[in-house]
């Protein structure tokens, strides 16, 4: 990639492809995990996999969990979820530093309510001039460019 942009923060449209990746990823993997644990009650029953039903309110606690995972461990992991790695961002302390369990948790617990309403905390990027949502600010990270291997990276003041 061009490492014109390497260090830049990360713009709205670049982010917001990455967040669809994220939630495709995120529903193919709960949903799979969903349907494996019908299959398995299904056979521990001895029934159909059609005959048996899942609690929906285990198969949001289910989900609910798998979500938080997925981000908070790709946050402070990998520096960046499976769609964030696509479009070559990285999450990071406002230092440049990489972001810790805590400091993903909640960016985390920030984040999915203020996409809730109508997207503001996300549109919020439009306006800051680090290119920071509601849930950075919160976290006191950044999301910037980053294709090459985790360096400490030339951020644009």
């Amino acid at each position: 990639m061009n490492d014109r942009w390497q260090g830049h923060y990360a713009g709205i449209v670049s982010r917001t492809g990455a967040l669809v990746i994220d939630v495709i990823v995120v529903t193919l993997v709960t949903s799979g995990a969903v349907f494996f644990t019908q299959a398995l009650v299904a056979m521990l029953k001895g029934e159909l996999i059609g005959d048996v039903s899942i609690d929906p309110g285990l198969a949001l606690l289910a989900t609910s969990w798998i979500t938080l995972l997925y981000f908070v461990c790709g946050w402070s992991v990998f520096g960046r979820t499976g769609g964030e790695a696509i479009f070559g961002l990285r999450v990071a302390r406002t230092t440049g530093a990489r972001v810790k369990l805590a400091r993903s948790l909640l960016r985390f617990i920030v984040f999915f309510p203020s996409i809730m309403l109508f997207g503001i905390g996300l549109w919020w990027i439009l306006f800051d001039t680090r290119r920071r949502s509601w849930a950075d600010i919160a976290a006191r990270t950044i999301v910037v460019y980053d294709w090459g291997p985790e360096r400490g990276l030339p951020l644009v003041p």
